[in-house]
């Protein structure tokens, strides 16, 4: 997250004279992004755990892979 901040400050209009309320803006944009991403990969990392080995076959995946998705954290992609 402190990685993203400090990208989206060094990229953010601001640093080309727009006002601090329009860097806040971009900051908080990019906060609620990363949320949502987070929150998108719980789910979908849950929704993988419910399914049984055909559905797993049917995509592609083991039960190994999946318990390996499962160890991560959610903001590890």
């Amino acid at each position: 997250m402190v990685s993203l901040v400090n990208e989206v400050l060094r990229n953010s209009q601001w640093a080309r004279g727009r006002t601090k309320r329009a860097a806040l803006y971009d900051l908080g944009a990019a906060a609620v992004a990363t949320v949502a991403l987070w929150r998108r990969r719980d789910r979908e990392r849950s929704e993988l755990a419910r399914l049984d080995w055909r559905e797993l076959k049917d995509i592609g995946l083991t039960s190994a892979d999946v318990h390996q998705l499962l160890d991560k954290p959610f903001w590890r992609a």
